[in-house]
Protein backbone atom coordinates (compact mmCIF):
# COMPACT_ATOMS: atom_id res chain seq x y z
CA UNK A 1 0.00 0.00 0.00
CA UNK A 2 1.35 3.41 -0.94
CA UNK A 3 2.10 5.90 1.80
CA UNK A 4 0.27 9.19 2.24
CA UNK A 5 0.85 12.15 -0.02
CA UNK A 6 3.74 14.19 1.38
CA UNK A 7 2.49 17.27 3.20
CA UNK A 8 4.22 20.19 4.91
CA UNK A 9 3.82 18.60 8.39
CA UNK A 10 5.38 15.36 7.10
CA UNK A 11 8.31 17.30 5.64
CA UNK A 12 8.80 19.09 8.96
CA UNK A 13 8.95 15.78 10.81
CA UNK A 14 11.57 14.46 8.41
CA UNK A 15 13.63 17.66 8.61
CA UNK A 16 13.63 18.15 12.37
CA UNK A 17 13.88 14.49 13.27
CA UNK A 18 16.96 14.25 11.06
CA UNK A 19 18.80 17.28 12.44
CA UNK A 20 18.03 16.41 16.07
CA UNK A 21 19.05 12.77 15.58
CA UNK A 22 22.63 13.48 14.56
CA UNK A 23 22.33 14.07 10.81
CA UNK A 24 25.01 16.28 9.24
CA UNK A 25 22.44 18.40 7.40
CA UNK A 26 19.18 18.41 5.49
CA UNK A 27 18.31 18.88 1.81
CA UNK A 28 15.00 19.55 0.11
CA UNK A 29 13.76 19.31 -3.45
CA UNK A 30 10.54 18.52 -5.29
CA UNK A 31 9.50 16.68 -8.44
CA UNK A 32 10.34 19.65 -10.65
CA UNK A 33 13.64 20.75 -9.11
CA UNK A 34 15.09 17.26 -8.67
CA UNK A 35 15.13 16.61 -12.39
CA UNK A 36 14.87 20.16 -13.77
CA UNK A 37 11.54 19.27 -15.32
CA UNK A 38 9.92 21.75 -17.66
CA UNK A 39 8.89 24.84 -15.72
CA UNK A 40 11.10 24.05 -12.69
CA UNK A 41 11.77 27.77 -12.22
CA UNK A 42 8.15 28.19 -11.12
CA UNK A 43 8.54 25.74 -8.24
CA UNK A 44 11.38 27.31 -6.27
CA UNK A 45 9.08 28.90 -3.68
CA UNK A 46 6.87 25.95 -2.79
CA UNK A 47 5.75 25.58 0.86
CA UNK A 48 8.44 22.96 1.39
CA UNK A 49 11.17 25.29 0.13
CA UNK A 50 9.91 28.20 2.22
CA UNK A 51 9.85 26.22 5.44
CA UNK A 52 13.44 25.13 4.78
CA UNK A 53 14.41 28.80 5.16
CA UNK A 54 12.74 28.79 8.59
CA UNK A 55 14.65 25.62 9.49
CA UNK A 56 17.93 27.23 8.43
CA UNK A 57 17.18 30.45 10.30
CA UNK A 58 16.61 28.48 13.51
CA UNK A 59 19.63 26.19 13.35
CA UNK A 60 22.28 28.42 11.81
CA UNK A 61 22.27 30.76 14.82
CA UNK A 62 22.83 27.89 17.26
CA UNK A 63 25.47 25.23 17.89
CA UNK A 64 23.28 22.51 16.34
CA UNK A 65 26.39 20.53 15.35
CA UNK A 66 27.10 19.96 19.06
CA UNK A 67 23.66 18.53 19.82
CA UNK A 68 23.54 14.98 21.17
CA UNK A 69 20.27 13.05 20.62
CA UNK A 70 18.32 12.36 23.81
CA UNK A 71 17.86 8.68 22.98
CA UNK A 72 17.59 7.59 26.62
CA UNK A 73 15.00 10.25 27.57
CA UNK A 74 17.21 11.84 30.19
CA UNK A 75 16.25 15.37 29.10
CA UNK A 76 12.64 14.93 27.96
CA UNK A 77 11.39 12.49 30.57
CA UNK A 78 7.70 12.55 29.68
CA UNK A 79 5.45 13.27 26.72
CA UNK A 80 7.94 12.14 24.10
CA UNK A 81 5.34 9.99 22.34
CA UNK A 82 5.84 6.95 20.15
CA UNK A 83 8.31 6.12 17.41
CA UNK A 84 7.57 3.13 15.21
CA UNK A 85 9.29 1.71 12.14
CA UNK A 86 6.17 -0.19 11.08
CA UNK A 87 3.91 2.78 10.36
CA UNK A 88 4.20 5.81 8.07
CA UNK A 89 5.80 9.11 9.01
CA UNK A 90 2.36 10.70 9.13
CA UNK A 91 1.25 8.51 12.05
CA UNK A 92 4.45 8.83 14.12
CA UNK A 93 4.24 11.49 16.83
CA UNK A 94 7.68 11.17 18.44
CA UNK A 95 9.18 14.25 20.10
CA UNK A 96 12.85 14.22 19.13
CA UNK A 97 15.08 15.97 21.68
CA UNK A 98 18.77 16.82 21.72
CA UNK A 99 21.13 18.60 24.13
CA UNK A 100 24.64 20.02 23.87
CA UNK A 101 27.18 18.36 26.15
CA UNK A 102 27.89 21.66 27.93
CA UNK A 103 24.22 22.00 28.89
CA UNK A 104 23.73 25.39 27.22
CA UNK A 105 21.14 24.30 24.64
CA UNK A 106 18.20 21.90 24.46
CA UNK A 107 16.03 21.59 21.34
CA UNK A 108 12.92 19.41 21.01
CA UNK A 109 10.74 18.93 17.94
CA UNK A 110 7.17 18.12 18.99
CA UNK A 111 4.98 17.12 16.00
CA UNK A 112 1.65 16.97 17.89
CA UNK A 113 0.12 19.04 20.67
CA UNK A 114 0.83 17.64 24.14
CA UNK A 115 2.79 18.47 27.27
CA UNK A 116 6.51 17.74 27.50
CA UNK A 117 8.26 17.10 30.82
CA UNK A 118 11.88 18.29 30.89
CA UNK A 119 14.59 17.63 33.47
CA UNK A 120 15.91 21.17 33.88
CA UNK A 121 19.01 19.96 35.75
CA UNK A 122 20.42 18.90 32.37
CA UNK A 123 20.96 22.60 31.61
CA UNK A 124 24.08 24.34 32.93
CA UNK A 125 22.30 27.50 34.12
CA UNK A 126 19.06 29.50 34.10
CA UNK A 127 17.46 29.08 30.68
CA UNK A 128 15.40 31.21 28.33
CA UNK A 129 12.44 29.11 27.13
CA UNK A 130 10.63 29.66 23.83
CA UNK A 131 8.44 27.90 21.32
CA UNK A 132 9.46 28.19 17.67
CA UNK A 133 6.83 27.88 14.95
CA UNK A 134 8.49 25.84 12.17
CA UNK A 135 5.64 26.62 9.77
CA UNK A 136 5.92 30.39 10.10
CA UNK A 137 9.40 31.05 11.45
CA UNK A 138 8.29 32.99 14.54
CA UNK A 139 8.99 32.67 18.26
CA UNK A 140 6.66 32.62 21.25
CA UNK A 141 8.29 33.43 24.56
CA UNK A 142 7.16 31.20 27.44
CA UNK A 143 5.75 33.05 30.43
CA UNK A 144 8.01 32.96 33.47
CA UNK A 145 11.20 32.48 31.45
CA UNK A 146 14.08 32.32 32.25
CA UNK A 147 13.72 29.22 34.43
CA UNK A 148 16.15 27.78 36.97
CA UNK A 149 18.12 24.69 36.03
CA UNK A 150 16.71 22.44 38.74
CA UNK A 151 13.87 19.98 39.07
CA UNK A 152 11.45 19.09 36.28
CA UNK A 153 9.16 21.44 34.39
CA UNK A 154 6.21 20.89 32.05
CA UNK A 155 5.95 22.75 28.75
CA UNK A 156 2.74 22.88 26.68
CA UNK A 157 2.59 24.48 23.20
CA UNK A 158 0.45 27.61 22.81
CA UNK A 159 -1.95 25.94 20.34
CA UNK A 160 -1.71 25.05 16.67
CA UNK A 161 1.11 26.61 14.68
CA UNK A 162 0.56 29.01 11.77
CA UNK A 163 -0.04 26.08 9.42
CA UNK A 164 -2.84 24.76 11.65
CA UNK A 165 -1.10 21.62 12.95
CA UNK A 166 0.52 20.82 16.29
CA UNK A 167 4.18 20.98 15.27
CA UNK A 168 6.48 23.16 17.43
CA UNK A 169 10.13 23.34 18.50
CA UNK A 170 10.88 23.84 22.19
CA UNK A 171 14.06 25.85 22.79
CA UNK A 172 15.87 26.04 26.12
CA UNK A 173 19.00 28.22 26.05
CA UNK A 174 21.09 29.25 29.02
CA UNK A 175 21.89 32.92 29.51
CA UNK A 176 25.60 31.99 29.49
CA UNK A 177 25.50 30.26 26.12
CA UNK A 178 28.38 31.22 23.78
CA UNK A 179 25.74 32.11 21.16
CA UNK A 180 23.26 34.46 22.90
CA UNK A 181 19.60 33.39 22.57
CA UNK A 182 17.46 34.93 19.85
CA UNK A 183 14.19 36.27 21.29
CA UNK A 184 12.25 36.16 18.06
CA UNK A 185 11.89 37.94 14.77
CA UNK A 186 9.07 39.19 12.57
CA UNK A 187 8.20 41.22 15.65
CA UNK A 188 7.78 44.56 13.89
CA UNK A 189 4.43 46.29 13.45
CA UNK A 190 3.59 49.53 11.65
CA UNK A 191 3.72 52.64 13.83
CA UNK A 192 3.26 56.35 13.33
CA UNK A 193 6.94 56.96 12.58
CA UNK A 194 8.13 53.56 11.41
CA UNK A 195 8.24 49.88 12.26
CA UNK A 196 7.85 49.25 15.99
CA UNK A 197 9.53 46.23 17.60
CA UNK A 198 8.29 45.32 21.09
CA UNK A 199 9.95 42.78 23.37
CA UNK A 200 10.26 41.93 27.05
CA UNK A 201 13.58 42.35 28.83
CA UNK A 202 15.43 41.11 31.90
CA UNK A 203 17.09 43.59 34.28
CA UNK A 204 20.85 43.79 34.00
CA UNK A 205 21.04 42.34 30.49
CA UNK A 206 21.76 43.99 27.15
CA UNK A 207 19.84 43.42 23.92
CA UNK A 208 20.48 43.94 20.23
CA UNK A 209 17.88 44.64 17.53
CA UNK A 210 18.83 43.08 14.19
CA UNK A 211 17.34 43.05 10.69
CA UNK A 212 17.64 41.04 7.48
CA UNK A 213 16.17 41.38 4.00
CA UNK A 214 13.90 39.00 2.09
CA UNK A 215 14.44 35.79 4.07
CA UNK A 216 15.11 35.04 7.76
CA UNK A 217 17.84 32.65 6.58
CA UNK A 218 19.93 35.59 5.31
CA UNK A 219 22.71 37.56 6.98
CA UNK A 220 21.46 39.56 9.96
CA UNK A 221 22.95 42.94 10.80
CA UNK A 222 22.59 45.05 13.96
CA UNK A 223 20.28 48.08 13.94
CA UNK A 224 20.43 49.04 17.63
CA UNK A 225 22.96 47.65 20.11
CA UNK A 226 23.39 47.71 23.89
CA UNK A 227 19.69 48.15 24.60
CA UNK A 228 19.44 48.03 28.42
CA UNK A 229 17.03 45.58 30.01
CA UNK A 230 14.49 47.16 32.30
CA UNK A 231 12.76 44.05 33.57
CA UNK A 232 9.73 45.01 31.46
CA UNK A 233 8.71 45.68 27.87
CA UNK A 234 10.83 47.81 25.52
CA UNK A 235 9.81 49.35 22.20
CA UNK A 236 12.25 50.29 19.45
CA UNK A 237 11.15 52.19 16.33
CA UNK A 238 12.96 51.76 13.02
CA UNK A 239 12.22 54.93 11.05
CA UNK A 240 13.88 53.71 7.85
CA UNK A 241 10.67 52.10 6.64
CA UNK A 242 11.24 52.81 2.94
CA UNK A 243 14.68 51.24 2.94
CA UNK A 244 13.57 48.14 4.81
CA UNK A 245 10.17 47.27 3.37
CA UNK A 246 9.79 43.48 3.48
CA UNK A 247 12.64 43.02 5.95
CA UNK A 248 12.56 40.83 9.05
CA UNK A 249 13.52 41.85 12.57
CA UNK A 250 14.77 39.90 15.53
CA UNK A 251 16.11 40.57 19.02
CA UNK A 252 19.14 38.86 20.50
CA UNK A 253 19.94 38.79 24.21
CA UNK A 254 23.52 39.33 25.39
CA UNK A 255 25.36 39.80 28.67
Amino acid sequence: MAGPVTTAPILRKQEYWALLSGAAGQLYGNHYTWQFASGWQNYLDTPGAIQMSYLEALFQTRAWYNLVPDTNHTVVTGGYGTSSSTVTVSTNDYAMAARTADGTLVMVYLPALRTLTVDMSKLSGPAVAQWYDPAGGSYVQISGSPFTNSGVRNFTPPGNNSNGDGGWVLLLETLSTPTPPVLGYQLAGPGTNGFVVSFNTLPGWKYELQSVSNSPAGVWFPLVTNIPGTGGPVQITDTNTLGRVGWFYRVRIGS
